[in-house]
Parts: structure tokens; sequence; C-alpha cells
């Protein structure tokens, strides 16, 4: 029997993935000590990279960052194959009103971050541009290290 005149069977629909990120333990600026939390929304993929978004908040001494952007992930056919990631974000840092290790108080910050990971190490560089014209500083360098998942 032929399958002429049948429709075709419907091929599976395309499923992105979350995967957590953990930096249980960052040494950095501006932060000086932080941790941070996000996730990755991972793009449907068959081969050895898998490209998506991540996106993840962070609180440390010198405040509250949240960071959104491009990135891509060795596919996670085994956890222990899973060892490297690399992307880039866009950042708003936010400092606290009480107190900065180096940054003004009550300050607003926006920039981007490029980050890199090797097995449980993390580290980052970027710039951040101060949003508010009290603040007399141009720019500020950051970046650091930490130890984590993902």
């Amino acid at each position: 029997m032929g399958t002429e005149g049948q429709p075709a069977p419907a091929a599976p629909a395309a499923r992105w993935d979350f995967y957590p990120r953990l930096t249980l333990f960052e040494l950095q600026y501006p932060q000086a000590v932080a941790f941070s939390a996000g996730t990755w929304l991972a793009a449907p993929s068959v081969g050895e990279q898998v490209t998506g978004v991540v996106a993840e908040g962070e609180i440390g001494l010198s405040g509250v960052t949240l960071a959104l952007g491009p990135g891509t992930m060795n596919a996670r056919r085994y956890g222990y194959e899973w060892a490297t990631s690399f992307g880039v974000t866009g950042v708003v840092h936010r400092t606290w009103p009480w107190w900065s290790p180096w940054l003004p108080t009550s300050a607003t910050f926006a920039g981007a971050e490029a980050f890199v990971r090797v097995l449980i190490l993390r580290c980052s560089f970027g710039m951040l541009w101060p949003m508010e014209s009290r603040i007399d500083a141009s720019r500020t360098w950051i970046g650091g290290c930490g130890l984590g998942t993902p």
C-alpha cells in the first residue's frame, strides 16, 4: 500500500529549553563580592554549539545588576560535556543608597559586558556609563571572576 494522497506526519515542534545558571561567589569591580543567578533560554540545536539568550540578576556589596543578551554554549548531550559558554549582555547597575565601595551611592549605570565560562570558572569584562547628569564620571570598567554553573 502506498502513502500517496496522505498528509506527511507532522514534525515535532522546535523546543526552546531553559537552563539555570548560578555564580556562587564572584570577586569583581564594582561589586567587590557578588552572587548572581539567571537562566539560559537555549534555541533548538543539533550541532556542537547551542545559541540562546542569557538573563541574570546579581546582588553584591555595591548594589543590584540586571543583564540580558545573546550567547552560546556547548550542546548539552551529557552534563560533563557542557564545559564552555560565552556571550555579550547589556547591563544595568543600581548602587545601594546607603553604601557602595567605589561608585556613588543611589546611582544608575548602564553598559555592556562580555563573559566566558570554562568548567566552573566564569569571568566577565565590560564598561558602564552613568545614566544621571549629577555623576561626573564619564565611564567605569567592570569585570571579575567567580565560581558557579553555566
